[in-house]
Formats: structure tokens, C-alpha cells, sequence
């Protein structure tokens, strides 16, 4: 008898973010990489880049509908070139690791435009979002810098994603 192969399916996460964050630059990324793909139970349409699955969701939406749709972990987009804003990340943060049908899952919060001169080094980013404070129990993390608009990073990004899931 043969042995049966398995197909792992494609971990779905959720990205969310404010406006001006770099979530409809890091889709226009995606699309030119691949087409974005319907999937039953999810209310919009997925982007499948590196074997990992993104849906984009912006503040306003309701966290708790979107995330009954089986996310695998979640992505908070923050722009890594304006410290000033970070105080406004942590409201989207806050509901990210509140809200009960996504709490716990991995998160990976990508600091993003890291292509741009005078960015944010990642634990300034880590520091002014009050990370190691805010996350707590066994919820697994990681920052990342990365530019949407180049991919630099989203490889390194959708690995750790990969591996969170596993």
C-alpha cells in the first residue's frame, strides 16, 4: 500500500492596519506576484503570496465577524517611518489582542516603508507599541521591517508566519 500524502493547506491570516499603513500597497504587491483567490466561509477575497494567505481588513470592521472566518494568525501593518503614529497603532493593536475569535493567535507586526531613509529601527517600533507588555500568556510574536511597496522582508515574513502555524 502506498502511503497517503498529505496537502497542508495555506495558513490564512489577517491583516489589519491603519490608513496610510501600507496594506493596499502590500496587496498591489501580492497581485502582481499572484490573483487573488475566493475561498468559501471567507467574505473577501484572499492573496495567496509565499504558501501564505492574506485578507486585508481595515479599522471600522468588525474583528469579530471576520475573525469567526479561521484565520491562523494576524499581521498588524504599522508605518515604520512615523513614530508619531504609533500611539494611533495601538488602538488596532489593542482590539487585535482582544478580540475573542482571533485573541491568541500569532502575531507579527510588520514595520513597514523600511525602505525609506530615517525609518524606524524595529525596537523602536517593539518599544513605542509597548509589545512586551501588551502581549502576554504564551502568544507567540515577531516584528518585522519591510517595504510593500519593494517586498524587502515579506519573505522572512511569511516564514515566520509559516512556521507560527505549524
Amino acid at each position: 500500500m502506498g502511503a497517503k500524502l498529505s496537502r497542508k493547506k495555506a495558513p490564512c491570516v489577517l491583516v489589519f492596519g491603519l490608513k496610510g499603513s501600507g496594506k493596499t500597497t502590500l496587496a498591489a504587491t501580492m497581485r502582481k506576484a499572484a490573483s487573488p483567490e475566493s475561498v468559501a466561509g471567507h467574505s473577501a477575497p484572499l492573496h495567496l503570496f509565499e504558501g501564505v494567505r492574506f485578507q486585508f481588513v481595515t479599522p471600522g470592521d468588525d474583528l469579530e465577524a471576520v475573525g469567526r472566518e479561521g484565520f491562523s494568525a494576524l499581521v498588524l501593518m504599522v508605518d515604520g517611518n512615523d513614530l508619531s503614529r504609533l500611539q494611533e497603532h495601538k488602538k488596532p493593536l489593542t482590539e487585535l489582542l482582544t478580540t475573542d475569535s482571533i485573541m491568541g493567535l500569532p502575531l507579527c507586526v510588520a514595520s513597514n516603508k523600511a525602505d525609506l531613509k530615517g525609518g524606524a529601527h524595529v525596537g523602536e517600533v517593539c518599544d513605542g507599541l509597548e509589545l512586551a507588555t501588551r502581549i502576554t500568556g504564551k502568544q507567540r510574536w515577531y516584528i518585522s521591517s519591510c517595504s510593500a511597496l519593494t517586498g524587502e522582508g515579506l519573505s522572512s515574513l511569511c516564514e515566520w508566519l509559516k512556521s507560527a502555524v505549524d
